[in-house]
This record gives C-alpha cells, structure tokens and sequence, in this order.
C-alpha cells in the first residue's frame, strides 16, 4: 500500500511539473516576442528620426503598453 501511495504521489508531481514546463515555455515565449517586437519598433523609429534622445523615449513609451 505504501508503495503505490508513493508511486502515485510521484506521478501527480511528474504530471504537474510537465504541465508547469509547458505553461512556463509558452509565458516566456510571449514575453520574448512582445519584447523582440517593441525593441525592433524602437529602433524603426530611431532610424527615421536619427537621434539618441527619441529612442530613449520611444523605449519607455513603449514599456509603458
């Protein structure tokens, strides 16, 4: 009995850190892109206007959605 306590514990713990790693990929993932896709919005608009000061504000306008 004790065994197949323990086995079952076991596998709920197993189950849950699975699905934790697969919720956790996805988060990081939309975190990365959000990020990638801001960064690279910046710096279009640094490239149009040409000075260090609008990309500064462009980064924290953008960090503020």
């Amino acid at each position: 009995m004790h065994t197949l306590f323990t086995f079952t514990k076991k596998k709920k713990l197993l189950v849950f850190l699975f699905v934790f790693q697969k919720i956790s990929r996805i988060i990081c993932k939309w975190f990365l892109t959000k990020y990638i896709y801001f960064l690279y919005e910046a710096l279009v608009i640094w490239g149009k206007k040409g000075n260090v000061e609008n990309l500064i504000c462009t980064v924290n306008i953008l960090n503020r959605k």
